[in-house]
């Protein structure tokens, strides 16, 4: 889906909670948390940001938002009691920042997201109350993820390699955060003790292919040290329920499933099959 120098404003809609906005790719279309694997969002004109949100009750999921023209990939930009909810993208290659949260308060889920090689922050939060979860941000300009403001909760969310000499959570994070993984000291934990994972290298979280695939391989050390949210972000990055499967929860977007388990494939063919069934 080509923009062509025109971004998606979404705005004039009357919702609420039963009423709701929801952009996102029908079952079948969608990328898995692969580059091309489904419905993709790109910009052969003139930079633009793809996705500005001026509505409440506004939902965008399972969309792939890459490319050199796009200076935003996301822009939040609506006040009041919002229910706004960014879950399962694959966002990459972005002349800017992937999601930027301006100075509205609004309230934002982002939920198993995978967003890599910005060129600025992975995700900018100005203002609002945001529960980052079960995310993967990965070698950006910036900080992978930067809190300017607002009340900010991070739990089971991998941000590594920011560029900039910048932390790879910056800002200020609530005591609630628990479980998360990056390569310097900056992880957010929780006052009481629940672990986070600092210090790590690539190798260690082990990434299928760093820059294009960010399922996590069987030697990964993110694999079953997240916390259980039970419905929340409960879905992964390959569209398996965490919850109802009864899994021990990684750290990331991606809960790996061993060779033989009952995981859900992005159709890529017989290499990825191999890829996640036996090469897993």
């Amino acid at each position: 889906m080509d923009f062509n120098g025109t971004g998606l404003v979404i705005t004039g809609w009357t919702t609420d909670a039963d009423s709701y906005i929801k952009v996102t790719a029908p079952v079948g279309e969608r990328h898995l948390g692969i580059e091309g694997g489904g419905v993709e969002i790109i910009n052969g004109g003139a930079s633009i940001i793809a996705i500005t949100i001026q509505e409440e009750y506004t939902r965008v999921e399972w969309l792939e938002i890459q490319g050199a023209n796009i200076s935003r990939g996301i822009y939040g930009n609506k006040s009041g009691t919002t229910d706004i909810r960014l879950t399962n993208l694959l966002m990459h290659n972005i002349a800017g920042d992937a999601i930027f949260q301006g100075s509205d308060a609004a309230t934002v889920q982002m939920f198993n997201n995978i967003i890599y090689e910005t060129t600025s922050n992975g995700m900018d939060i100005d203002n609002g109350t945001l529960f980052i979860y079960n995310c993967t941000v990965h070698n950006t300009s910036f900080a992978t993820i930067r809190v300017d403001g607002g009340t900010v909760t991070a739990k089971n969310t991998i941000a590594m390699d920011s560029g900039g000499g910048e932390d790879d959570f910056r800002g200020t994070y609530t005591a609630a955060s628990t479980n998360n993984y990056c390569s310097d000291t900056s992880c957010p934990d929780n006052s009481g003790g629940n672990p986070s994972y600092e210090s790590k290298a690539s190798t260690d979280v082990d990434f299928t292919d760093p820059g294009n695939d960010y399922h996590l391989l069987s030697t990964s050390d993110a694999i079953d040290v997240g916390a259980d949210l039970g419905t929340d972000a409960n879905i992964d990055i390959d569209a398996r329920d965490r919850d109802t499967e009864g899994d021990t929860w990684d750290i990331g977007a991606d809960e790996y499933v061993a060779a033989g388990g009952d995981d859900v494939y992005s159709g890529r063919g017989i290499g990825r099959g191999i890829g996640r069934g036996i090469g897993r």
